[in-house]
């Protein structure tokens, strides 16, 4: 278990809304040093849709994946 944080780009187009331009795997994260796992989460961030950015033409956004056992109901 652990947490796989990403940054990510969104930019405004006007035709489709909010699109990611760049996305990065922190290094300081549990799973970063899993190279493949990392690299499918960074270019998996880029299918993602978003509203454009309201107060800008681009916005920087951080999110952490936290993997973990799966929990059983009870």
């Amino acid at each position: 278990s652990g947490v796989l944080n990403v940054r990510f780009v969104v930019v405004a187009d006007p035709s489709i809304g909010g699109v990611i331009e760049t996305s990065e795997i922190m290094p300081d994260t549990a799973f970063s040093k899993n190279e493949g796992l990392a690299e499918c989460i960074k270019e998996s961030v880029y299918s993602l849709r978003f509203p454009p950015p309201v107060d800008s033409l681009r916005e920087e956004i951080s999110i952490p994946f936290e993997f973990g056992a799966p929990v059983r109901a009870e």
